[in-house]
């Protein structure tokens, strides 16, 4: 099983591939985590899969204000 961290600290690269995703979702009320299938359409740096992982998190029921979240992608 291949795992990628996606922080704004992580720098392994994340090549192309359907993920698990599961994210730390972090608001006023506490953390949350999110889980589900998300897609990465090239090899892309775990900083600017931020912006993907986070869309995927606003996308949810009730996520919208979202704005600070980290996810581990695995296979």
């Amino acid at each position: 099983m291949d795992r990628y961290e996606i922080t704004h600290t992580a720098t392994r690269l994340v090549p192309p591939g359907i993920y698990h995703c599961v994210a730390r979702v972090y608001d006023r009320s506490g953390t949350v985590t999110l889980q589900g299938p998300i897609r990465v359409t090239e090899t892309s740096h775990p900083q600017t899969l931020a912006d993907t992982v986070l869309a995927w998190v606003r996308a949810k029921p009730g996520m919208a204000h979202v704005g600070l979240v980290d996810a581990v992608l695995s296979t």
